[in-house]
């Protein structure tokens, strides 16, 4: 099992790539994981990490995500897609993160066309956990949360009030290797 580390700072002007570490404040760290669970399990190991699975609220985050995904090859790693943290399991079509924002019109969406579809078809329960579909470019899709196994994206936030915020990636694997990427 591999594991892949990228920290995401961000501003609201712009995101820029770091070429050394350094203190991490006020910030995102994302692990994106290839082992196969289900989205129970994926959720329940990112927490017991000290995460959770990622919440994914705007552009910025979302296609530094999937670009990480793309560029590594990690992908390749993986059969059917990664699960994120958006899930409508209490009540259908009210989508929420782990911090139980609601995802609405005005928030930030990357669904494939014609989803979410909450099919029926494999579970009467329907499709109620969200994956970054690898067979759709990485767009969102419901699937069954039980059903079939994925890799996973953790987050793990960082609210150090005494750091500023900055916009900086760095990437990093389990060995702690730095792999300057861009």
């Amino acid at each position: 099992m591999r594991i892949y580390l990228f920290l995401l700072e961000f501003s609201f002007l712009s995101l820029s790539l770091a070429a050394e570490y350094g203190p991490i404040c006020n910030c995102r760290h994302f692990k994106v994981f290839t082992n196969e669970l289900t989205w129970v399990k994926a959720k329940d190991a990112c927490e017991g990490l000290g995460g959770r699975l990622a919440k994914i609220p705007n552009q910025d985050i979302g296609e530094m995500i999937h670009h990480y995904i793309l560029e590594s090859g990690i992908g390749d790693e993986v059969s059917t897609g990664f699960w994120i943290g958006l899930q409508d399991i209490a009540t259908e079509d009210t989508f929420r993160w782990p911090d139980l924002d609601r995802i609405g019109c005005s928030m930030y969406q990357n669904w494939k066309p014609r989803e979410p579809n909450n099919n029926t078809k494999k579970d009467q329960k329907g499709q109620d956990c969200v994956q970054m579909w690898k067979r759709h470019y990485y767009r969102w899709d419901d699937d069954y949360c039980d059903f079939r196994k994925k890799g996973y994206v953790c987050e793990f936030l960082n609210f150090d009030p005494r750091c500023e915020r900055h916009a900086s990636v760095s990437l990093f694997v389990e060995e702690d290797e730095f792999i300057p990427n861009y």
